[in-house]
């Protein structure tokens, strides 16, 4: 959406700065043909009308997205009024009308554009037939070409059928462009899921687990080991050995908190970070894993059991390297497994 925006705002300055840029040079050529014929008050309605897209292009970096396009609709719609009240579709300002479209194409919905077109149409149908009624009366010699109603005819077909084309082909770009922007981010934030977590369990990884744990001064890491995880793998092959894997990830999730992470290190084997150093607190929810996990799994017409044992490290202090205290709960783990698994074996460390 950001991308989206940014891209739309780029649009439109640069849009208003080249037609500010035009405007002024053609009314520098205005001002020259008024001095041999005299100035009127359209060219002081047109001086007053570039004078603000002058403006507004200057002070458009302060203003919204919106207010920009609004202001920039809103002159240019002037500026195309100023020119075809008085010269109908011989005025070069006609050429206004469709800029405000193209900026509508940018900025707005669908609807928005199909809705400013119907009202283009029908605005010009109107000054047509008040050219026709000589409500209005335009200030050249080609009277009779302005009661022509085939001419108005043809002369409307011709405007809204290219503003039309023009400006449904930009809208179309545009949201092929918001299309891609869109998959571009979510590729985006698929890559940045795959780099922190575990494809297979959804956990996060050791990258994630170790950037979130520098943060951490004191409380236990767990080192989870699965007792049974190579005779599953062996009897009923891979695909099970992986079921199992996610079923238990699943499982520990459950007990995930803001001071519990659970990181997938590798293999059959987890760690667990716990912000409090209390020993009770550790070994309840160490009790708690070891339920979770113990507990029978079902994949299809095969049912198996797994369980697990659990170095607990208790750790306080400073200047603790992860790879250390995952060393060190790993031997407590080891001293578990020696126990007849399916238990917990604490260890600690402190430093100044």
């Amino acid at each position: 959406m950001n991308s989206d925006k940014n891209i739309q705002k780029e649009t439109i300055q640069l849009f208003l700065i080249n037609e500010a840029a035009l405007c002024v040079a053609t009314l520098v050529l205005s001002i020259i043909r008024a001095e041999y014929i005299g100035y009127s008050t359209r060219d002081f309605v047109q001086i007053a009308l570039v004078v603000s897209l002058v403006l507004l292009a200057a002070f458009s970096p302060r203003l919204q997205l919106n207010q920009t396009a609004i202001g920039l609709i809103v002159i240019n719609f002037l500026i195309f009024n100023s020119g075809f009240l008085g010269l109908g579709p011989m005025a070069g300002a006609v050429f206004f009308l469709p800029l405000a479209i193209f900026v509508i194409s940018v900025i707005f919905s669908r609807r928005a554009l199909y809705l400013s077109l119907g009202l283009s149409a029908m605005y010009i149908v109107g000054i047509a037939f008040a050219f026709y009624s000589e409500t209005l009366t335009p200030r050249t010699e080609l009277n009779q070409l302005f009661l022509n109603p085939y001419y108005w005819l043809v002369y409307l077909f011709c405007l809204m059928l290219s503003m039309a084309v023009s400006s449904i082909a930009l809208l179309n770009y545009r949201e092929k462009i918001n299309g891609l922007l869109s998959d571009l981010n979510q590729q985006k934030e698929e890559i940045e899921w795959h780099a922190l977590h575990d494809e297979l369990t959804g956990l996060m990884n050791l990258k994630a687990f170790k950037a979130q744990f520098e943060h951490h001064t004191a409380g236990a890491l767990l080192f989870i080991d699965l007792d049974g995880f190579k005779a599953v793998n062996d009897k009923f092959g891979h695909e099970s050995g992986d079921y199992c894997l996610q079923t238990v990830a699943k499982r520990m999730s459950t007990i995930l908190r803001q001071d519990v992470q659970v990181c997938r290190l590798g293999g059959d084997e987890f760690l667990v970070y716990l912000k409090s150093d209390s020993k009770s607190e550790i070994e309840e929810l160490s009790r708690q894993l070891l339920t979770l996990i113990c507990e029978p799994i079902q994949q299809d017409n095969i049912a198996f059991q797994v369980s697990a044992s659990i170095g607990a490290l208790i750790f306080s202090g400073t200047n603790h390297k992860l790879k250390e205290l995952v060393k060190l709960a790993d031997q407590a783990m080891y001293r578990a497994k020696n126990k007849g698994k399916c238990c917990i074996e604490f260890s600690s460390i402190a430093t100044n």
